[in-house]
């Protein structure tokens, strides 16, 4: 069964300098010399019958147990290795029938009428704030950040993209605004502080960050025209908002929910009022989530294929990535980033950088802090191959339209 294993790391492996160390204790040296040398070793024999079943999902857990060990370089080192390569190679019957079977019970998953919203998000967000502190800028913000100019600090990256989006939402005083998916109430209170009499509803199904951000709140002095709710975007009803904006939270909404929450937004948003969305995209269709993203990381969450056009409609309705029954009146779309890779490069950096202090704490078993490392190699990895730019909508009905 090694030299099964072998094989497929041999036909994925051509560019680049890895040596394999095998529960054997063989070692090779595979690609074509290439590049930084990252040397792996896999401590036992299941572990490699595993990897080589099903390596989207088990690679990972292996790493998470210790049974996949990198001796030189790390997990990000390895998995870029891995992406300036192919995998097309080891795409056989087994593996693509498994494939199919996890896209087809994400799929369904997310069309039943079982709301998991609150418990989906509680699995990636009700966690230890000293442990989002280890990586977040100083208002907490977790979604992209503005590189413009590039080579600016995370902290001054985050200020600008706030500012981008407060722009783009054409604020005017003594507006209703709802923000869905409050975060830790960094873009909520820096909205109700630039804007003369805003009055902003936050919500968010995090029950941590709702407490911080209500603590943030209170001590900024915000509570009289700032609130932050425990609340369901899917449940409000009765309520009009002159602006909503959105930042991150859009990958969260499922695969097969994009036309609510659309729906939902055109329900609540008032008939001249204006609506921004952020959202991580990616410029091919996906039918499904990686499967260790899915199981340990964003429980039913993908991010959404960016439109190229969008078609005009008499009616106020609202750009959806899939779906083609949700067009919209006026559409911007702009990368927020001048660099993907200055985009991706911080947080990674500073999780790694300050680990030691997390791993194998109370604040994150170490098992925990090797699934976010390799949640954040991940991405990072696919930056410079990939490009894709997050962008913000915004979409704006047809009286606010400036000629």
């Amino acid at each position: 069964m090694a030299s099964a294993f072998l094989s497929i790391v041999q036909k994925i492996i051509r560019k680049g300098n890895l040596k394999l160390t095998l529960a054997n204790g063989e070692t090779h040296t595979i690609g074509d010399g290439t590049g930084d040398l990252v040397a792996a070793r896999v401590a036992d024999e299941e572990a490699e019958r595993l990897i080589r079943r099903d390596p989207t999902l088990k690679l990972g857990e292996m790493y998470m147990d210790g049974r996949f060990i990198l001796e030189q370089g790390n997990i990000y080192d390895f998995l870029a290795l891995v992406k300036q390569n192919t995998t097309n190679e080891i795409f056989d019957i087994p593996m693509a029938a498994l494939l199919i079977g996890r896209i087809a019970l994400q799929q369904l998953k997310s069309r039943l009428p079982v709301n998991h919203n609150k418990r989906n998000v509680a699995h990636h967000y009700d966690l230890s704030e000293k442990l989002f502190e280890l990586f977040l800028d100083e208002d907490w913000q977790y979604s992209c950040a503005y590189y413009n100019p590039p080579g600016i600090s995370l902290e001054e990256a985050q200020v600008a993209k706030k500012r981008h989006i407060a722009a783009k939402l054409l604020l005017q005083p003594n507006q209703r605004a709802l923000e869905i998916g409050s975060g830790w109430g960094g873009m909520g209170m820096y909205l109700t502080e630039s804007t003369p009499g805003l009055d902003l509803t936050g919500i968010t199904l995090s029950e941590e960050q709702l407490k911080i951000s209500r603590e943030r709140a209170q001590k900024r002095g915000l509570n009289d025209r700032l609130r932050f709710e425990l609340q369901d975007y899917r449940t409000m009803k009765g309520q009009k908002f002159d602006r909503i904006v959105s930042v991150g939270m859009f990958e969260h909404v499922g695969i097969g929910n994009f036309g609510n929450f659309f729906r939902k937004v055109h329900e609540l948003l008032a008939d001249d009022g204006v609506m921004v969305l952020h959202s991580i995209a990616r410029p091919k269709p996906r039918f499904g989530t990686n499967a260790f993203i899915e199981k340990y990381i964003f429980p039913r969450a993908i991010s959404p294929r960016s439109a190229k056009r969008c078609r005009p409609s008499k009616r106020r309705t609202f750009w959806s990535a899939t779906s083609r029954s949700c067009r919209c009146t006026m559409p911007t779309r702009c990368a927020i980033g001048a660099s993907a890779s200055w985009r991706a490069r911080p947080k990674p950096w500073r999780f790694m950088t300050n680990a030691s202090s997390a791993c194998g704490s109370s604040i994150w078993p170490a098992p925990k802090w090797a699934s976010a490392g390799m949640s954040f190699s991940s991405c990072r990895s696919r930056f410079p191959r990939t490009s894709i730019p997050p962008p913000t909508i915004a979409t704006i009905s047809p009286r606010t339209r400036r000629s």
